[in-house]
């Protein structure tokens, strides 16, 4: 257990570690100190507990220096905890794009265990559950070794990792919202599903579009397949390949709010406009507002 440990961008600092637990209550008493006693502290259905309360005072007995000892190598691995910490973090920052994505190639170069500790201490930066050493090892042999790109991935309880064009990426869990289609009445703020964000019609900032006609049907939907004439093409080119040359990653694809007007691709919101969508002179435009929760 270290003195002070990083939690985010806060630190949690425990200035009364290495004080005798005697010595406190002696001076709380001594100087009338109110204080208050946790009584799950005494829950021996907590592990930490049971081996405080029973296992602990046997083995104190027969080697009463045990503590003492414990202690002081307790100090000693938090200590080098720290500083290795500290190595990694820089090392880390010059391996990872600007997204935090981990750069594989530089992991094959070095030896596993390194390999293995940089994988754990690049995760731990996102301030989610460390996974075991037996995952570590799976991401690495099963997702960073895997010949497929853009499947290769692992789920954990709260997030996942996908390899991609050479990297690693930790993502939030990805929910499939592919075959849902919302009617948007666009004098309302429209809430998105899977806490993507939200879309509204903004007089001052947006994404500017031709307004649509009266009778015509303001839809989205998150799913895109085919060939597409997008604005800033010559030609028609195949969705995948305007995801590719635009930069947009596999796992964002899905996320981004398709604007149609009817049935016509009018725009992927901030990403491209169809030639369907062109503003013609003296056509009414609208701007639109996509308050997103992730990067683009």
């Amino acid at each position: 257990m270290p003195f002070i440990k990083n939690i985010g961008k806060n630190y949690l600092i425990r200035p009364f570690l290495n004080i005798d637990k005697e010595k406190i209550k002696k001076y709380i008493l001594k100087n009338k100190i109110k204080y208050i006693i946790d009584n799950s502290n005494y829950n021996i259905k907590f592990d930490r507990n049971f081996l405080r309360l029973k296992v602990l005072p046997i083995i104190n007995k027969r080697w009463p220096n045990f503590y003492i000892s414990t202690f002081k190598s307790s100090i000693l691995c938090a200590n080098q905890e720290f500083i290795i910490n500290k190595i990694f973090k820089k090392k880390i920052l010059n391996i990872q794009n600007n997204k935090r994505a981990l750069l594989i190639n530089y992991l094959k170069k070095i030896n596993l265990i390194k390999c293995y500790l940089i994988i754990k201490k690049w995760i731990n930066q996102f301030n989610v559950k460390i996974p075991t050493f037996k995952n570590i090892k799976t991401i690495w042999n099963e997702i960073a070794l895997s010949n497929i790109n853009s499947k290769s991935k692992i789920k954990f309880k709260m997030y996942q990792i996908n390899k991609y064009s050479k990297y690693l990426y930790l993502l939030p869990i990805i929910y499939n919202i592919k075959n849902i289609k919302i009617n948007w009445e666009i004098d309302k703020t429209l809430i998105l599903p899977n806490n993507i964000g939200k879309l509204k019609i903004n007089k001052n900032q947006g994404y500017i579009l031709r307004a649509p006609q009266k009778n015509q049907k303001i839809i989205i939907k998150f799913l895109i397949k085919g060939i597409y004439n997008i604005i800033g093409k010559e030609h028609s080119l195949n969705i995948k390949k305007i995801w590719k040359e635009l930069g947009i990653l596999p796992w964002l694809r899905n996320k981004i709010p398709l604007i149609y007007y009817d049935n016509k691709l009018i725009s992927c919101i901030g990403v491209f406009i169809t030639k369907n969508g062109v503003i013609f002179k003296n056509e009414k435009k609208i701007k639109i507002k996509f308050i997103n929760n992730f990067k683009i």
